[in-house]
C-alpha cells in the first residue's frame, strides 16, 4: 500500500506541523508557516498593535489566522490509499469512541484516514 503526507513546516525553526498565517503590512500581503508556538509569539507581539489600531472595513483583512481543516486540506489528507472508502467508513463506524463523529457520506477526515491507515496498516 503506496501512502503520501505531506508535512508543513515551521519557517522559522523547522518545527513539524505548522500552520499557514497570512498578514500584511503596508499594503503587501505575506503568509508564513507557523508552529503552535511561533503563532502565540507572533500574535503575542502584534497584540499590542492591534489593540490600539483601527480596524477597517470593506478593504482586504490585514490580518488573519487560517488554520487548516484536516478534512478538507488537501496538503495533510492521505492519498494513493488502495483501501475503498466504504472499508474505511466501516471500520470508522465501528470505534465511534475514539474518532470524530461518523458520516455516512462526504469527505473522510483525516484524523479517520490516519487512524486507520495505523490500525489496519
Amino acid at each position: 500500500m503506496k501512502t503520501t503526507t505531506t508535512l508543513i513546516t515551521d519557517d522559522l525553526d523547522g518545527t513539524p506541523d505548522a500552520h499557514p498565517v497570512t498578514f500584511a503590512v503596508d499594503g503587501h500581503s505575506y503568509e508564513i508557516d507557523l508552529a503552535d508556538p511561533n503563532i502565540e509569539r507572533f500574535y503575542g507581539a502584534l497584540a499590542p498593535y492591534i489593540e490600539k489600531g483601527r480596524r477597517i472595513r470593506n478593504h482586504k483583512p490585514t490580518l488573519t489566522r487560517r488554520r487548516p481543516d484536516p478534512a478538507t486540506d488537501r496538503r495533510r489528507r492521505i492519498t494513493d490509499v488502495d483501501v475503498p472508502a466504504t472499508d474505511i467508513r466501516h471500520w470508522w463506524q465501528q470505534h465511534p469512541d475514539t474518532l470524530p463523529t461518523w458520516q455516512a457520506r462526504g469527505a473522510i477526515p483525516y484524523a479517520v484516514q490516519r487512524a486507520y491507515q495505523q490500525a489496519c496498516g
